[in-house]
């Protein structure tokens, strides 16, 4: 849908949407950080760290979602056989201009989404 706009609408509608998006999964985020910082209990850390996974997840899900509506990628994924979706993992984008990025990612399923 998005990807048949006129450019500079698309552009306009695309930082919005990443905007709202960051400014709303950062408000989200405060309360369980800081709840997890000043807390020194186990479960209610625990807790926290599920939150904020979860708030992460949505917040990329959200991103995922817009970013396809304006560009169909196709993925070429290798080597997830033997991970673990509770694991920490360190992921490498390369770009079709062959640049590459890292990040880490607390939930590797299919897909490595950073």
């Amino acid at each position: 849908m998005l990807a048949s706009l006129p450019p500079l609408l698309r552009g306009i509608v695309t930082s919005t949407l990443l905007g709202l998006n960051t400014l709303i999964g950062v408000a989200l985020m405060v309360v369980p950080a800081l709840v997890k910082l000043l807390v020194p209990v186990t479960s209610v850390r625990n807790l926290s760290t599920r939150m904020l996974n979860a708030i992460a997840n949505r917040w990329v899900a959200n991103n995922s979602a817009w970013i396809g509506a304006v560009n169909r990628a196709r993925w070429d994924v290798q080597g997830v056989k033997g991970l673990h979706r509770r694991g920490w993992y360190r992921c490498r984008a390369t770009t079709r201009a062959g640049s590459t990025s890292s990040c880490c990612s607390a939930c590797c399923t299919a897909m490595c989404r950073c």
